[in-house]
């Protein structure tokens, strides 16, 4: 006697629900490491064809968005790696994505320069802490999740985001004492 195929949990009314559920989610975590909105939206469709493509030796275990973003971190990888010859060490940068939004009302603009100030923060921190932080925030994964996507046990995981979290902090603080447009004795000269 043979095993029986596993049936795939995958159908079209699935992989619907799941544009309308996580597309939002990858476009940003994919254009806040490519920072190239339009490239991002080439890779949510590429996300949603490959989880088709593999939908076969799929078997919903109730991780969805952990097998939708892992395809989504493997696509910016290979990216990377194809247009740099491997993984840069170059920092994100959400600020041209914050400006583009194009927001008019007093709480819109208090929301945009905060944006600005968390992405400015996102540049200080290493590559792995941005993705660690991203995937959790943007991809709202579990940790678990994150440590089997980047590679590492759930205990660095943990480390990478309250590391980069901290700094994250420093640089919130940093910026509420200066602030734009405020002279201190600092950032006179």
């Amino acid at each position: 006697m043979g095993t029986k195929p596993r049936e795939s949990n995958l159908d079209e009314s699935t992989l619907v629900r799941w544009v309308k559920e996580y597309a939002s989610g990858i476009r940003g975590y994919v254009t806040s490491l490519l920072h190239d909105a339009g490239l991002a939206e080439d890779f949510v469709q590429e996300v949603f064809l490959r989880a088709w493509r593999q939908r076969e030796s799929y078997v919903e275990q109730g991780q969805a968005k952990a097998f939708l973003f892992r395809i989504a971190d493997r696509l910016v990888i290979d990216h990377r790696r194809a247009k740099y010859g491997r993984e840069p060490d170059s920092r994100i940068a959400l600020i041209d994505l914050v400006d583009s939004a194009g927001l008019t009302s007093i709480d819109e603009v208090i929301s945009r320069e905060s944006a600005r100030r968390i992405a400015e923060g996102l540049e200080t921190l290493s590559p792995i802490q941005q993705r660690v932080l991203l995937l959790r925030y943007f991809g709202e994964l579990r940790f678990e999740e994150i440590a089997t996507m980047v590679g590492c046990p759930l205990n660095t995981a943990l480390s990478h985001a309250r590391r980069g979290l901290e700094q994250l902090r420093v640089h919130w603080d940093s910026q509420e004492r200066v602030g734009p447009g405020r002279v201190t004795q600092e950032n006179k000269s």
